[in-house]
């Protein structure tokens, strides 16, 4: 399944112009973040296959490493080793 396959209409966006600021428009943030076309389509999948919101799963996996960085610092291991080690006790954990 392609990420292009999944229907979004259900999460798209209540927007005005956001180029105006009359009382009849409502103000959006204008801040514009880069992601990487893959990356873009992984964050709609997961989002889709776990019922979430593109930016909560961004938010999520922030967290995730944040909690793995500082982890790894206390074991004095870096944020990708320390993941890794939690995948393979949760494979050895079967």
């Amino acid at each position: 399944m392609s990420f292009k396959d999944i229907d979004t209409e259900e999460f798209k966006a209540q927007r005005n112009n956001t180029l105006t600021n009359s009382e009849d428009n409502k103000v959006y943030a204008t801040h514009t973040t880069k992601v990487l076309e893959e990356d873009h389509a992984r964050l709609k999948t997961f989002a889709f296959q776990d019922k979430k919101k593109m930016f909560e799963v961004a938010h999520d996996a922030l967290i995730m490493y944040e909690m793995f960085q500082k982890e790894g610092a206390k074991l004095g291991l870096s944020t990708t080793k320390a993941a890794a080690l939690a995948i393979e006790l949760l494979k050895n954990n079967k």
